[in-house]
């Protein structure tokens, strides 16, 4: 998890603390799940995004459903953070467009083995 150590630093010592209970649940939950990929963490000027990479069936809720049910439950830990939450299935995506729709300066917080 020493990515998500490098995020927010500028909003001082409990946003982080905060952040990195956030991230720290969230992919405790999420890499329990067969079709997660990987999760990344971004520093944006308007806080910290979290990526969350799936690789599931084109145009299907019950895949995002467990995701976005962590991330509530992530957010719950720590309900004053401030972070953003996308997420990404590569499916949907050609193996050329993927590249844009993920921000290439993101940390890797969990990748699949």
């Amino acid at each position: 998890m020493a990515s998500a150590r490098r995020m927010h630093s500028e909003t001082g010592v409990q946003d982080q603390a905060s952040f990195e209970k956030v991230i720290q649940a969230f992919v405790g939950s999420v890499s329990k799940l067969d079709h997660v990929y990987e999760v990344l963490t971004e520093d944006t000027p308007d806080g910290p995004q979290v990526w969350t990479v799936i690789d599931a069936e084109s145009l299907e809720f019950a895949p995002c459903k467990p995701v976005y049910d962590a991330e509530l439950q992530a957010t719950l830990i720590a309900p004053g953070a401030k972070v953003f939450f996308r997420l990404i299935n590569r499916r949907e995506y050609c193996d050329d467009e993927i590249e844009w729709a993920i921000p290439q300066q993101a940390h890797v917080a969990w990748r699949r083995p």
